[in-house]
């Protein structure tokens, strides 16, 4: 990964992501864990 290899050695680079959510809105499952 090109960016991660120009961080300075005090920098973080933080990558994050969602699985989506469902046409009315939630993230789906039903679950107490979801």
């Amino acid at each position: 990964m090109e960016t991660a290899s120009k961080l300075l050695p005090n920098e973080l680079l933080v990558v994050m992501g969602d699985h989506g959510m469902t046409s009315t809105g939630d993230h789906g499952g039903d679950s107490d864990d979801e």
